[in-house]
């Protein structure tokens, strides 16, 4: 008889489990990101269409010329970028690379323009370039910027 109690009383008991293991779970961060459909127009910020490091690979002393396309994501032309640069040795965090870039930083460009950088190393090294673009001159290379954006590209002198 106890048989017929506890078998109802388990099988109830898992299927209450069942339920509720189906509710829905809240996010744990109420600021989750929009979601961005087909139909959501560009953010309004400064980026990179395209860039170029030519040689990537180059030899110790060869002159590496580094290419960006900036433009402004909604296609906005009359606002002004400006782009900034941090520099550092891959694995050495900090340390900063043997050599000469030029220029470090610049604007105001308009959109579509192509900004034109030259490293040139005296030691083999590996670096990382990163190039802060910006709708607002860029006073903190170590901040990623809400209106533009961080383009990190490697550097290798051998």
């Amino acid at each position: 008889m106890t048989k017929l109690f506890v078998l109802p009383a388990l099988l109830f008991g898992w299927l209450g489990i069942i339920a509720c293991g189906d509710a829905p779970i809240q996010p744990s961060d109420p600021k989750l990101p929009p979601v961005v459909g087909p139909n959501t127009p560009p953010p309004h910020r400064a980026i990179v269409t395209s860039y170029a490091a030519t040689p990537n690979i180059a030899k110790v002393g060869q002159q590496t010329t580094i290419m960006l396309t900036v433009k402004i994501a909604d296609g906005t032309t009359s606002d002004s970028i400006y782009w900034s640069t941090k520099f550092g040795v891959v694995g050495s965090p900090g340390t900063m690379p043997p050599g000469t870039l030029a220029p470090h930083s610049g604007g105001p460009v308009s959109p579509g323009t192509t900004v034109f950088l030259t490293y040139t190393s005296p030691d083999p090294v590996l670096a990382v370039l990163s190039v802060i673009i910006s709708l607002h001159p860029v006073d903190d290379p170590n901040l990623e910027p809400s209106d533009g954006q961080v383009l990190p590209i490697a550097l290798d002198v051998r």
